[in-house]
This record gives C-alpha cells, sequence and structure tokens, in this order.
C-alpha cells in the first residue's frame, strides 16, 4: 500500500503536519517546517514507539569494512563542523562516534549487559560527596588516572 503525502502549504518555518492528499483529516505523527522535523507520539508497552530508526546491515558488511552500523547523524552544520554518529556495532552495542572514531574506536559504547565504555575519559576537578563504606565483604582498591591516555589504572 502506498499514500502521497502533502502538507497544507508551502513549507515554512511553521510547523505543518504531513497527511495524504486523500484527507486532511489523515494526518501522520510526523511535522515538518522548513528548519525543524518533529515527531509526535507516545510510548505504549506492547505496541508503538513514537520514533523507530532502524538499519539493515550483515555482518559481511562489518567484516568487509563497509559499515560501522550508524543510524543517525548529530551534525552541527555551522561554526563547529562537528558531528556525532549513533548506531549499534556488529557486536549489539549502542555507540556514538566523532569523526575520529573508527570501526572498533567509539567515544562512547554501552554493551547490552550495561558496561558503559568511554575511550577517553577526562575528569576536571571532580568532586565526590555523600560517599559512604562498603558494606562488609565488598573488596575496595585505589585507582588512579593515566592523565596522557584517560585510562584507569589500580593503584599499586
Amino acid at each position: 500500500m502506498s499514500a502521497d503525502l502533502t502538507v497544507a502549504s508551502a513549507i515554512s518555518t511553521n510547523l505543518q503536519p504531513v497527511q495524504t492528499q486523500a484527507s486532511a483529516e489523515n494526518s501522520s505523527a510526523l511535522f515538518l517546517a522548513s528548519e525543524m522535523i518533529q515527531v509526535r507520539g507516545q510510548d505504549v508497552v506492547g505496541g508503538a514507539l513514537p520514533l523507530w530508526v532502524q538499519g539493515s546491515t550483515s555482518l559481511g558488511s562489518y567484516q568487509a569494512g563497509t559499515t560501522f552500523g550508524r543510524l543517525i547523524r548529530v551534525a552541527d552544520v555551522g561554526t563547529s563542523g562537528q558531528f556525532y554518529d549513533i548506531g549499534i556495532d556488529q557486536w549489539g552495542n549502542l555507540f556514538i562516534n566523532s569523526e575520529r572514531s573508527s570501526e572498533s574506536q567509539h567515544v562512547l559504547t554501552l554493551s547490552n549487559d550495561g558496561t558503559l565504555q568511554v575511550s577517553l575519559l577526562a575528569i576536571n576537578q571532580l568532586q565526590l560527596t555523600g560517599l559512604t563504606s562498603p558494606p562488609s565483604g565488598v573488596s575496595t582498591v585505589d585507582v588512579v588516572i593515566d592523565p596522557q591516555t584517560g585510562k584507569l589504572y589500580r593503584k599499586s
């Protein structure tokens, strides 16, 4: 099934719903303006999501180096020109990349077991307050951050 989608008038700075040509009452959750796209919706458990971005990559395309698994790019085309890509890598990890990232070196990686990995952790003037002693039986270690690499090491 297909339908021709339209907006009521020329695209301008005012948001207007995308709708079918057949009826203005068949509006979608997608709204367009000259400098914005808006998706309106509600998360329904077991049902709809407001926005679903879906990619389709094969293991072979990861192995051939023809994809990183990027799905969304967030970019500043103005003064900085910086961008960040969000995707899912071949191991199923959610990642955020910058222009300096590679297939295996991401700025930030979150695995499906909850492990968070930051490629360079820079902590400036870290202040921890309200800390309590660990429960009995929990072992503790001292750690140190390498200022050159940002890696965290066990202090000997």
